[in-house]
């Protein structure tokens, strides 16, 4: 059984004292992820975020998104896909996806999220040119720079949990962090 999204979220460090900016539970598809981007946009006008920040944060918010919609697996009794963005006090935004990721995959995906979360800016963008002059797509169309470019534009490592969901899936969810007094 998976921690509920918003005890989980706080055990990887969301404050309680955080404001909810959205939410978005499954379906996840094209239409919905762009609505929300759209929104996210709207959002980050409100609160008064200048352009260059405001690109960074929506490249995270894009490629989290995406990840989500080509990766997902669906779940036959429940919806178990999420997208939220928290805002605290302290100009910290917070975006978190949940997802189901085959058991297979998990121990690879959290490799890729340690070995980005030990390398450095210059080791970051380095291995984002490499990936974009040597990597194959995939059937997905899928070139793996998305987590490059999280890992790149986000503030703080990324932090993310497994859970067990049952014999073939994992519940995976990533928290990405932008503090906006380092942008």
């Amino acid at each position: 059984m998976s921690l509920p999204i918003l005890n989980l979220l706080e055990n990887l460090g969301v404050p309680r004292v955080a404001s909810e900016i959205l939410v978005l539970n499954e379906p996840f598809d094209w239409t919905n992820t762009s609505k929300m981007i759209d929104q996210i946009d709207q959002k980050l006008n409100v609160n008064s975020i200048d352009i260059s920040s405001k690109k960074k944060i929506m490249k995270i918010v894009t490629e989290a998104l995406d990840n989500v919609c080509k990766h997902s697996i669906n779940s036959k009794s429940q919806h178990v896909s999420s997208f939220i963005c928290y805002l605290d006090p302290k100009n910290k935004l917070y975006f978190s996806t949940r997802n189901l990721v085959p058991n297979l995959q998990v121990g690879a995906l959290i490799n890729t999220i340690q070995e980005l979360n030990f390398s450095n800016r210059d080791e970051l963008n380095k291995l984002y040119k490499e990936q974009l002059k040597n990597g194959k797509l995939t059937d997905e169309g899928d070139a793996g720079l998305g987590l490059i470019e999280i890992a790149r534009k986000s503030t703080e490592n990324i932090k993310f949990s497994a859970e067990y969901y049952d014999i073939e899936t994992s519940n995976f969810t990533f928290l990405i962090t932008v503090d906006l007094k380092k942008y």
